[in-house]
């Protein structure tokens, strides 16, 4: 993501960006803004149900298109609400948290790339990091009954002894028919963010799990 200089702080914030908000048409960077918060919506789609929000923003798209002005800077424009039929938000609130605490935030500045990182910031929302440290200390997969399918693989391959990067790309192929690149894409998120958060270890080009300290 290239991030505009004029660009401000709530650039590509899915959260925040809206077609339909006066502030946001007014905005230099509109634009790309609309582009960016569907892509962080579509990266995060597996993890959160985000498929209504998705929706509406393109729904927003098409009502607000041919209303902007090219002079958004210098005239504020009147952007006509979205109406007709309302997408009904079934996105589970109860299930997401907002908090993420100094440990998670150190764990996170370690992943540099940037698709994993926002995968692991929604584990954090959902309590779903602590999960993990408490599931795995009991030889228990957190993603069995739902969840990420690509974590799902990677948790049973942990349980299992542990794998190479060739071999959790092969799982993840034999497990969801997804192609090489698909597959490599995952291996390249997902396995520094597990080190990263003290869920596993590498060793020997492997990753496994943190020995338990029995004492």
């Amino acid at each position: 993501m290239t991030r505009p200089q004029s660009a401000p702080g709530c650039f590509a914030a899915a959260s925040v960006f809206s077609h339909d908000s006066n502030i946001c048409n007014a905005c230099i960077a509109f634009a790309q803004c609309a582009t960016e918060s569907i892509k962080t919506l579509e990266s995060i789609k597996e993890m959160v149900c985000v498929t209504d929000i998705i929706k509406q923003h393109q729904k927003a798209k098409k009502k607000t298109e041919g209303h902007r002005s090219k002079s958004l800077v210098e005239d504020l424009p009147v952007v006509e609400p979205v109406d007709g039929m309302p997408v009904n938000r079934t996105t589970p609130l109860s299930k997401i948290t907002f908090e993420i605490d100094e440990d998670q935030n150190q764990a996170l500045a370690k992943i540099t790339n940037s698709k994993g990182k926002e995968q692991f910031v929604v584990l954090c929302k959902r309590g779903l990091i602590d999960d993990m440290k408490r599931d795995l200390s009991h030889r228990v997969n957190t993603f069995d009954k739902g969840g990420p399918k690509h974590f799902r693989t990677v948790v049973r391959l942990l349980l299992n002894g542990g794998c190479t990067k060739s071999e959790f790309r092969r799982a993840l192929i034999d497990d969801h028919q997804w192609s090489d690149s698909a597959a490599s894409s995952h291996v390249s998120m997902l396995w520094p963010g597990l080190i990263a958060f003290g869920l596993a270890i590498e060793v020997e080009s492997r990753l496994v799990l943190i020995p338990v300290n029995e004492n």
